[in-house]
């Protein structure tokens, strides 16, 4: 529908994501390496011409959003916001019709850009936090490697209080903000994101009743309550308790 929020990612090339028509060549450790708008640093017309092309194919959009990942410093955000400048600027030359107030968006996935989040939000519309890379990068923790998997755990009290410094950053700044990841796909992790504060789910299609049928029947204070009570505990087995407790009572 024209009037719903259309939001389009940038390319995140690189890590675990190998195209086959690129090469960004051998890296010991691509999910440190190039990737996402570290590429385009070397490759900005592949960034521009995206853009272009987004703004073209969403100029009868009431509310189209760009979204750009994997940003770790403000530096590299105005960088890229350059280019959304350079994209706009050359369709104005063309003449072409476009959306001319795209609003521009900030994936916070990053260690870096979840602790600075304040300071990030100043610079765009909105914001969603990208769960998988964010926890892999905090706990580092490779996602995809099932000999680790059990280290990285939303459960855990320290990625709980990092997410709540998210979400009041956001409300601070009076900035949208969205969690994606498999983690909002998740029904026993709902109590937590709605405890937490987040208002805006991106659910895999697969997932969408259940996740709704859920939000219905929880509580906000209880499960804010649910949150400050993990926050302040220290072993991630407690709290595991404490949520399987808060399900039974449910």
């Amino acid at each position: 529908h024209r009037n719903k929020p259309v939001t389009i990612r940038t390319i995140d090339i690189g890590g675990d994501k190998k195209p086959g028509h690129f090469s960004m060549g051998p890296q010991d450790n691509p999910n440190l390496g190039l990737r996402g708008h570290r590429v385009y640093r070397y490759h900005p017309d592949i960034l521009v011409t995206q853009i272009r092309a987004i703004l073209r194919a969403g100029r009868d959009i009431s509310n189209l959003r760009v979204l750009y990942p994997m940003i770790e410093s403000i530096d590299e955000l105005l960088r890229v916001k350059a280019h959304f400048e350079e994209a706009v600027l050359s369709l104005k030359a063309e003449g072409a019709a476009f959306h001319e107030n795209a609003q521009q968006g900030l994936m916070i996935e990053v260690p870096a850009s979840a602790f600075n989040a304040r300071r990030f939000l100043k610079h765009v519309d909105f914001a969603c936090v990208g769960t998988n890379d964010l926890l892999q990068y905090f706990f580092a923790v490779d996602r995809n490697n099932a000999n680790v998997q059990d280290f990285s755990a939303v459960e855990d009290p320290s990625a709980l209080s990092l997410l709540k410094s998210i979400t009041d950053a956001a409300e601070a700044k009076n900035t949208p903000l969205t969690l994606c990841g498999e983690l909002a796909s998740t029904r026993r992790y709902l109590p937590l994101l709605r405890g937490l504060g987040f208002q805006h789910l991106s659910v895999d299609e697969h997932a969408v009743d259940k996740i709704l049928d859920t939000l219905e029947i929880l509580n906000s204070p209880e499960c804010r309550e649910l949150v400050e009570k993990y926050i302040d505990d220290d072993p991630t087995e407690k709290s595991r308790r404490r949520l399987v407790e808060f399900w039974r009572k449910m």
